[in-house]
């Protein structure tokens, strides 16, 4: 939500933006794919990905395409905005390193698995997880990549932060917490 206004994607390949007091449509764009993950506002402009391949940015105001970028394979996890620049996680297995105002890649990390959890942001890093369980940083300000950690397990839930560490939750019901300068790993025993 932004500004009164909550937008939401939707399987039916739409991206609503609807008015937060009462519900009513003020506009959507239509997409070739299904669109799961949460779109992320910045000023104004939505970006949000699709099962089509493309990430999309689309004007706030009235839902008018600004620019799109096809990658090899759809997005389902949620993007994250450090510096004008979009750090979009795909199923292709890279996070591709979009400038915000044109969609011109900058980077690509190639994490070698599925990425379907959304990343964070801790420090200067933005931290995600593939499906494979490794854990990835990206260094904000180099745009490099690097494996930090594999928890061992598979992650498909998206990670939570605090000021130095991660947390992720797998399919195995496991919860890990990492360091994000160090790489320690921590299990939690939480059942």
């Amino acid at each position: 939500m932004d500004r009164g206004t909550v937008y939401v994607g939707s399987f039916d390949n739409k991206l609503y933006a609807l008015n937060a007091s009462d519900g009513a449509r003020k506009w959507e764009f239509a997409a070739q794919g299904a669109i799961v993950a949460t779109p992320i506002v910045d000023g104004d402009t939505v970006y949000f990905g699709s099962f089509d391949r493309h990430l999309y940015a689309i004007d706030a105001g009235n839902g008018q395409l600004k620019w799109e970028f096809e990658a090899r394979h759809g997005f389902w996890a949620k993007p994250v905005i450090v510096n004008e620049l979009i750090y979009a996680p795909s199923l292709d297995g890279r996070v591709y390193v979009l400038n915000a105002s044109n969609g011109e890649k900058v980077a690509e990390i190639n994490l070698n698995s599925p990425v379907s959890s959304s990343p964070v942001v801790v420090g200067n890093f933005v931290v995600v997880a593939s499906e494979a369980g490794a854990l990835w940083t990206i260094d904000t300000a180099t745009n490099e990549g690097r494996e930090l950690v594999s928890v061992g397990e598979k992650v498909f839930s998206s990670l939570a932060a605090s000021e130095t560490s991660v947390f992720v939750h797998t399919d195995r019901d496991s919860l890990f917490g990492v360091d994000v300068d160090t790489a320690a790993l921590r299990k939690y025993d939480f059942k």
